[in-house]
């Protein structure tokens, strides 16, 4: 069963999960029966454990292979998968808006789901894309993880939130978004696509919004669609500038009144070495402004992926 242990030097955890080496990988074929069979597709459902929720054409379902396990005394939690489309070969970019509003909204709903569990403080939304993401399935999909503890690191950003809200009367990303200028690739609505000041990995890229809002589950459907639209255009510019894109995208959302949502897009380029590692510092070989006018480019060399969604 899955086991929640922490480093006494760090403070860092680690969730021990032997079941996720087991899992099917869609990019090692030779660890499925069939390489033309993916576990994700409607058509093999019986190869996933039944759906909790339906939105649409998105399903919601338990992990096989869960890191945590609400059956584990020492690994209490929770881990789903939110299939985003029933096609094996459409990806994230490539869905509507719409469509990729009703994923938000069936994350929306897991996510307010989990935090009506005492046991649960923190609930981990992401995605892997390509196996240099970490992705074991190349079907598209997400991840829901929640936690019976803060992670230190989301304690850590809590903490500095809390702390510029109180210096300054007001929200660190508020404020950021006030002043980005060049590092700004796109606007919509209430929703900013830009390239962070101190971007810790090469051609990252973060969403937010104009509007202070701490958590997901909190967004009106409006907000999840101004999302949806920078999420897309912000995917296709990236795609523009790596054809083969992978990448990971990673939600901060929290409870907490000083801190402000936000997502990251964080491209699979390069890799930790030993100086990243032993510090815990990166090194990031792209200046910012260059990413925003990448990807401002790549959105433009592609606009006919969006008109339709503009109308």
């Amino acid at each position: 069963m899955p086991e929640i242990r922490q480093d006494y030097l760090t403070k860092e955890w680690v969730c021990i999960s032997a079941l996720r080496d087991e899992r099917p990988n869609s990019f090692k074929k030779a660890h499925l029966l069939d390489e033309n069979i993916c576990p994700f597709c409607p058509e093999n459902k019986h190869m996933v454990l039944p759906d909790i929720l339906k939105q649409n054409q998105v399903r919601v379902v338990p992990n096989r292979y869960p890191i945590l396990d609400c059956n584990s005394p020492k690994g209490y939690g929770f881990h789903e998968v939110v299939i985003d489309t029933p096609s094996h070969t459409k990806q994230l970019h490539q869905l509507s808006c719409a469509e990729i509003c009703d994923v938000f909204l069936a994350i929306k709903e897991r996510v307010k789901t989990f935090y009506r569990d005492k046991e649960i403080k923190y609930v981990q939304v992401f995605r892997n894309h390509g196996a240099p993401a970490g992705a074991s399935i190349s079907h598209s999909h997400w991840q829901l993880v929640a936690l019976p503890f803060l992670p230190e690191k989301k304690r850590i950003m809590a903490q500095n939130f809390e702390s510029f809200y109180r210096q300054h009367g007001q929200c660190y990303i508020c404020e950021t978004l006030k002043g980005l200028k060049d590092l700004e690739i796109l606007r919509h609505g209430r929703a900013v696509a830009y390239a962070p000041y101190a971007a810790l990995y090469k051609d990252g890229v973060n969403i937010s919004l104009s509007e202070h809002v701490s958590d997901f589950t909190e967004m009106e459907d409006s907000i999840l669609e101004e999302l949806s639209f920078a999420l897309k255009a912000g995917l296709t510019g990236l795609s523009a500038v790596y054809p083969e894109l992978n990448y990971n995208l990673i939600f901060h959302s929290y409870p907490q009144k000083s801190w402000h949502f936000y997502f990251q897009i964080v491209p699979r380029v390069g890799s930790s070495a030993g100086y990243e590692l032993a510090t815990g510092c990166t090194i990031n070989s792209v200046d910012p402004l260059d990413t925003a006018m990448a990807v401002r480019q790549g959105i433009s060399l592609k606009k006919h992926m969006l008109r339709n969604e503009e109308d």
